[in-house]
């Protein structure tokens, strides 16, 4: 769920699950669609984005800066620990409320 809370600021509230077989760290979480200039990343003031195996986290982040039309579908997509690296999910939907 993608709230407006101020001039171009959003809250963007995310459902995650760690369903490998090992625990993961959310590195970054962006947004992406039409109008907007490539990804913007969203930031957290969560100080632990690690899931255990199985677990599900409900988490906030905040998406300054950006200018997004009511009703406009956006896209999120989450980039996750992969051994030394990153990963990506795919696209997920988001729309502005």
């Amino acid at each position: 769920m993608l709230t407006k809370i101020g001039n171009n600021q959003y809250d963007l509230s995310i459902s995650v699950r760690e369903v490998g077989g090992a625990s993961t760290t959310i590195q970054k979480v962006v947004l992406t669609g039409s109008g907007l200039d490539g990804e913007k990343e969203c930031k957290t003031d969560e100080k632990d984005t690690s899931l255990q195996p199985g677990q599900s986290r409900q988490l906030v982040y905040k998406c300054s800066d950006v200018s997004l039309n009511p009703g406009t579908t956006y896209y999120v997509r989450v980039y996750y620990q992969k051994g030394t690296g990153e990963e990506a999910t795919d696209l997920y939907p988001v729309t502005v409320r």
